[in-house]
């Protein structure tokens, strides 16, 4: 599919808090807008900046999903203004970080870096495939879980999909995994058979899944990786 060359504005749909930190935005998909699951696009918000996101949404839906995690630059602040019915603009889709249907996965997110592995989700959903599919998605706490009830939904729907949710800072009780991911974790996660790993998720974060892919001879041609800069683990 050919990117588009030039910007398209369209409308805010909704704006809603995902989590204390993370705020979604839902746009009209531009006419003509194709993508593939967890590809990219350029947003520009009324004043003229612009930066690239991952869309967070699958190829099959009739918006565009994108999310931040809040800071203090003018853009972010920006974007956590939007509301319904003001207008931005897109141009894309951009990139090659996306999930090939004919191979299992492993997709390993960290914090924001979950709004391209929920784009992979929506399409492994709405396309009804059947390749296995597993998420390791890490956080400080339960509050900063993104999407958290649409992830986990899609995975109880679908016996292809598991999930499996890792904290830093658990709270007394937390019944599923704690720490930071490590190469044990990994490896059981993508037991199929020439998986291939998605990583997607602060420089910290990424770094430590490259390094337990490396210690599990994962080939490279296998690892595709989206560092979200600007963010701490």
């Amino acid at each position: 599919m050919t990117p588009a060359t030039a910007f398209q504005a369209v409308k805010v749909i909704e704006a809603r808090d995902e989590t204390p930190t993370v705020r979604r935005v839902r746009v009209e998909r531009p006419p003509g807008f194709e993508f593939r699951a967890s590809q990219a696009a350029r947003l520009e918000l009324p004043g003229g900046e612009s930066h690239p996101f991952s869309i967070a949404s699958g190829p099959a839906r009739p918006w565009l999903d994108f999310a931040a995690r809040r800071s203090a630059s003018p853009f972010k602040e920006a974007f956590f203004a939007l509301a319904p019915g003001d207008e931005v603009r897109v141009l894309g889709p951009r990139g090659r970080f996306f999930l090939d249907p004919e191979v299992p996965a492993l997709l390993v997110a960290g914090g924001v870096g979950i709004t391209p592995m929920r784009s992979m989700l929506e399409h492994v959903a709405d396309a009804g495939l059947a390749l296995p599919v597993a998420l390791v998605y890490q956080n400080r706490t339960p509050e900063e879980i993104a999407f958290r009830a649409e992830i986990d939904g899609i995975a109880s729907a679908r016996p292809n999909v598991a999930v499996h949710h890792v904290l830093t800072q658990p709270p007394p009780g937390w019944p599923g995994r704690a720490g930071r991911i490590d190469e044990a974790l990994l490896a059981e996660a993508a037991a199929a058979e020439g998986a291939r790993w998605y990583v997607a998720g602060p420089p910290a974060f990424v770094d430590r899944a490259v390094g337990a892919a490396r210690a599990l001879a994962v080939p490279p041609e296998r690892l595709l990786l989206e560092v979200f800069r600007g963010y701490e683990e």
